[in-house]
């Protein structure tokens, strides 16, 4: 059957590099090495190694990073990368530019970030409500304010009551005076309302006068009545000496 690794078309060399960076997980290597290795055959990083020499000046840096265009099984872990420039570039006395290819090639097999997730679109604003709904609302909310609010007390029930008798017995009362007036004062109060007069306050003091007149009256027949009680008093005693006179003589 062989390799799975190996039949998918991947390098010995490949094949070990990614068990080693995949901790000898076959089935995630296979995984790794097919992402890796996108067109060609060649990995990622070839493309972004010829565009990184694009911009290095000519020297022994961009010289051996160069040749590594050559090579698909150039691995990314540290110690091997090291040793796979050691024994392909015959670079075992060149450990500082050994230390530079790595500098370099690093930053070029990174695992970059994933990206942040744009943010989510703001929610629409929520539409005005209709004024038939506003209008609806303000009705129940004046309602409720009227049944919350309290029942007036029973002393401005009493107070309220009295209030309206007495308007009534002040109504009465004018009725009363007016009917009681004379044509002459009836025109005497009509003249005044002309000039201006309250008209209460007029009716109120022809109230209290008709109220003294009518008290001067009740004294004048009580006064009356003390005299003619007298006086037939008094002719009842003349009448009965005269009896007793006339009783006498014929005695």
């Amino acid at each position: 059957m062989g390799d799975p690794l190996l039949r998918a078309g991947f390098t010995p060399q490949q094949v070990r590099d990614a068990l080693e960076f995949c901790d000898n997980d076959r089935e995630r290597a296979l995984g790794w090495l097919k992402k890796q290795a996108k067109g060609g055959g060649k990995l990622q990083w070839n493309a972004a190694l010829q565009a990184k020499l694009a911009t290095m000046d000519a020297g022994p840096l961009k010289s051996a990073l160069t040749k590594m265009l050559d090579y698909d099984n150039v691995p990314i872990k540290p110690k091997t990368f090291k040793n796979f420039c050691r024994n392909s570039f015959t670079l075992h006395r060149n450990e500082k530019l050994v230390e530079e290819m790595w500098v370099a090639f690093e930053p070029l097999v990174r695992k970059q970030p994933k990206p942040a997730p744009a943010p989510a679109p703001a929610p629409a604003p929520a539409p005005a409500p209709a004024p038939a709904d506003s209008e609806k609302k303000k009705s129940k909310k004046r309602k409720r304010s009227e049944e919350a609010a309290p029942a007036p007390a029973a002393d401005d029930k009493g107070a309220a009551k009295s209030a309206k008798k007495a308007r009534k017995a002040a109504k009465a009362q004018a009725v009363a005076v007016l009917e009681s007036l004379s044509s002459t004062q009836l025109d005497t109060l009509v003249l005044g309302l002309e000039a201006g007069v309250d008209l209460g306050a007029e009716l109120q003091r022809l109230a209290e006068g008709a109220q003294a007149e009518g008290a001067q009256a009740e004294a004048a027949g009580a006064e009356g009545g003390g005299e003619k009680k007298q006086k037939k008093e008094k002719k009842k005693k003349t009448k009965k000496a005269k009896k007793q006179k006339d009783k006498k003589k014929d005695g």
